[in-house]
């Protein structure tokens, strides 16, 4: 039973999502400029150009990155943006940039 219990946070937090709420879902506009605003203020991205495009809540992104840890954490952060469904990270590498996948641990996901 006490392993049970364990489970229920973790069942609360699913469910506690915006459409669990009642409340609509974030628009593709509202979801692009969150992408955006996520990219533009994460420092290893300085000076890169990665575009996002979004359709039905899937997140899209092209261009060009550093390293391989660099185009992982471009799909960490935009999964973190509210309303994302899924992201397609279709960035190049870069050769020659040092990577910063050390920087993660753990892989992150969030429940949507």
């Amino acid at each position: 039973m006490k392993s049970t219990n364990l489970y229920l946070p973790a069942i609360f937090a699913s469910l506690m999502t915006t459409a669990a709420l009642g409340q609509p879902a974030p628009t593709d506009a509202k979801i692009l400029h969150d992408t955006s605003a996520a990219l533009e203020t994460e420092k290893a991205f300085r000076g890169l150009l990665i575009v996002p495009s979004v359709s039905q809540g899937v997140v899209t992104l092209t261009g060009t990155v550093s390293s391989e840890g660099d185009k992982v954490l471009a799909s960490v952060e935009v999964g973190r943006v509210d309303g994302v469904k899924t992201v397609l990270n279709n960035l190049d590498v870069r050769s020659g940039g040092a990577s910063t996948l050390s920087r993660f641990t753990t892989t992150t996901s969030s429940p949507k």
